[in-house]
């Protein structure tokens, strides 16, 4: 939940729940393909305001449950929702800091990656244990941030120009979406001998302006 409000799924439970999801696919004889989670904090919701872009100090609350106000440093994370926020002049002086729900400091920063990094473990643990093949979208994500190109296209995780999200920052474009196919189709060739052809990343609608 990008609000604040979640609380993580124990690992536990999740590895119960997931192992459950399997079992009762491999009893039915399906083939199937398990993907990891990618790092979210690498969208671009997380990464397209930035202290640079910005141009002055900006004030946050750290934390959801403290009254700790500090500056922002390049370690946090200013979320998209707080454009119009910044716009209305909120977050420049610290008797009026941006509130949590739009910011992701640099100890909750931690947290995310490494229960992302956790996930990515029991899914891979659970997917080897029932002989199930795994599409890493963790280390595509990586890839993506770096910047691919596609039939003479470049894409990456930038906001907008990157071409491969939406504009909400959060979720994959059309053509985004082709990419993440395009992952799957190659696990799947790779597993089960199949000849599945890729799709033409180009041929899906980028961004769709209002």
């Amino acid at each position: 939940d990008v609000g604040g409000s979640a609380i993580l799924t124990d690992l536990n439970e999740f590895r119960v729940k997931y192992d459950t999801v399997l079992d009762v696919f491999k009893t039915k004889g399906a083939q199937g393909i398990c993907a990891t989670v990618l790092d979210i904090t690498q969208t671009p919701f997380f990464t397209t305001i930035t202290l640079d872009a910005i141009g002055s100090d900006v004030w946050i609350k750290e934390g959801a449950d403290t009254t700790i106000v500090r500056k922002a440093t390049n370690e946090d994370l200013i979320l998209l929702t707080a454009k119009d926020i910044l716009g209305d002049g909120r977050g420049l002086i610290q008797s009026d800091p941006l509130p949590h729900t739009v910011v992701l400091d640099k100890d909750e920063i931690t947290i995310v990656k490494n229960y992302t990094n956790n996930i990515n473990n029991e899914i891979r643990a659970s997917a080897a244990t029932h002989n199930y093949p795994v599409v890493d979208m963790f280390s595509f994500m990586g890839t993506l941030t770096s910047g691919v190109t596609f039939d003479g296209v470049d894409y990456s995780t930038k906001y907008i120009e990157g071409g491969a999200f939406s504009l909400d920052g959060l979720h994959p474009n059309g053509r985004g979406y082709a990419m993440i196919a395009n992952e799957f189709i190659r696990a799947i060739n790779a597993n089960f001998e199949s000849t599945l052809l890729p799709v033409r990343v180009n041929n899906y609608r980028g961004i769709t302006f209002p």
